[in-house]
């Protein structure tokens, strides 16, 4: 407490001392933080309820302020009588009056916020100055107000990542940030109820400072807002700070958690960034975050950035690069329209966090190539069919197309007429190009002139042609076709005569 003009003492009263009625200006300081703050933040008193207790702590002057009415820097005049001493108790930025009849009802004073960043009326704060002695012609006293709230200012040291990394951060927040504070006593919650799961934040803009760093590598500094929560001490075995799900201080105690966009050569984050976590406390062995301090935390990332060393760090978002691509095959030759053949790749490392890749292919109009990797010749020239991983850090792999097409034919031996005695063996069959269209021997025609008892049949072993045993005379028929590319069929009469 700071005191100006005739000051005001805790010690005992002089006997002199009239007790007579007097005016006292009281005038408000402080409102910075503690000495844990190097540079402590303007503050805003929007209103004040100011309550002064006698020595047997009953209410004898009470004051509200609203600073758009009555100027503050003025001070506050109350009328109290030399010799005696009092208590002095205030609720700064409350929004609303706060009185209480006697110092035990102040017990039961709360401060509650709707949401985390509710400022409009400035950081709540306090006033709590006991057993102050009104001396003789005092016409001033200073009484100092505390936030109810702590700052935490966050930055980064990046001078011991591995070159390459990068880390930038695109969010910052308190979870478990208090709704509810205890005025004028330590405060903390008690269940996940009273407390934002996701409170005060800064968004990705507003966390740039912490991705410009010096000549050190170290950055400038976030400052994020909470009221007190004193959880107290931490175990040997959660020096680590991390909590099980089913741990209830998982829910009640303070922790920041930061959004970091992550990439180094073989990892990135892809589908979230990483989100690390840690734990807030005064020191490494509680869990306390007292109110009207300014803690500094600097997280110093090592090596890839990925150890815990005191964070948690939730992976789940996280892309391990494909390294390199291979191709079954190299070179592909085609030679007919519509022909295809499936290109397989493998992704290495095996764990890759995207294992299908991409397909394109540099002219459609030679060769297209599908999701899967099924190359299809379209026209006659050259051509690349290439396989890319989808996480975007470059590995590839490729293959040659080479499309120059051949006719297509399909050809019937020995010929069109086939004719014979009873009794003979004569092979019939065709030839075609491509070897790979889908041929047809005519099995309707072959079976209707088995049954009529003008041929049996035996199947080549390739099922491109047949041995037909002549059994009687009349004439039959085959007819055999081949699809595409070829789309061509053959027919024959076959002649069979009576020795």
């Amino acid at each position: 407490m700071l005191l100006f003009g005739n000051a005001c003492t805790f010690d005992d009263a002089k006997e002199d001392i009239s007790g007579s009625m007097q005016d006292v200006i009281v005038k408000l300081s402080g409102a910075g933080f503690s000495c844990k703050s190097t540079d402590p933040d303007e503050f805003r008193v929007s209103d004040v309820s100011l309550m002064v207790f006698d020595e047997y702590g009953s209410i004898e002057e009470y004051r509200w302020i609203d600073s758009r009415v009555q100027n503050l820097s003025e001070g506050i005049k109350l009328r109290l009588t030399a010799g005696k001493r009092y208590s002095f108790y205030g609720c700064v930025n409350f929004g609303y009056k706060v009185y209480a009849d006697n110092v035990e009802e102040l017990d039961e004073v709360r401060f509650h916020m709707a949401y985390p960043d509710e400022f409009w009326n400035g950081i709540p704060m306090c006033i709590m100055e006991k057993d102050i002695l009104i001396e003789k012609d005092c016409d001033s006293i200073v009484l100092e107000i505390k936030r109810l709230m702590s700052k935490i200012s966050l930055s980064i040291d990046r001078s011991k990542l591995d070159g390459g990394v990068r880390m930038n951060v695109i969010g910052a927040r308190i979870g478990n940030c208090p709704k509810v504070v205890t005025v004028f006593s330590d405060s903390r919650i008690s269940s996940h109820s009273e407390c934002f799961t996701a409170g005060y934040d800064k968004n990705e803009f507003e966390t740039d400072q912490m991705n410009i760093s010096d000549r050190h590598g170290i950055s400038g500094e976030v400052s994020l807002y909470m009221l007190e929560n004193m959880q107290g001490e931490l175990t040997d075995k959660d020096q680590q700070r991390e909590f099980d799900e089913g741990d209830i201080r998982a829910g009640i105690c303070s922790y920041i958690e930061l959004d970091i966009e992550y990439l180094s050569s073989s990892t990135a984050s892809w589908s979230s960034p990483l989100r690390y976590r840690f734990y807030l406390g005064e020191n490494a062995k509680d869990l306390n975050v007292e109110r009207n301090c300014h803690y500094h935390m600097r997280i110093c990332p090592d090596k890839d950035g990925l150890s815990k060393d005191g964070w948690s760090i939730d992976k789940s978002g996280l892309c391990k690069f494909v390294q390199e691509i291979r191709l079954s095959q190299k070179e592909l030759s085609f030679e007919y329209e519509g022909q295809t053949f499936l290109l397989e790749s493998s992704i290495l490392p095996q764990d890759a966090t995207l294992q299908i890749p991409i397909w394109e292919s540099s002219n459609v109009r030679v060769a297209t190539v599908s999701d899967t990797g099924m190359v299809t010749a379209t026209g006659e020239g050259k051509c690349t069919i290439t396989c890319i991983s989808q996480d975007g850090a470059g590995a590839r792999a490729s293959c040659e197309v080479r499309c120059e097409f051949k006719d297509a034919w399909l050809k019937l031996y020995p010929g069109s007429i086939i004719s014979g005695n009873v009794g003979d063996r004569i092979h019939v069959w065709c030839e075609f190009f491509p070897p790979s269209a889908p041929f047809d021997l005519g099995y309707e025609e072959l079976e209707y002139d088995r049954a009529r008892g003008i041929y049996d049949y035996e199947v080549d072993e390739d099922g491109h042609g047949v041995t037909l045993i002549l059994r009687k005379p009349g004439s039959g028929l085959l007819y055999m076709s081949a699809g595409y590319p070829i789309n061509d069929s053959v027919m024959a009469t076959v002649v069979v005569n009576q020795m």
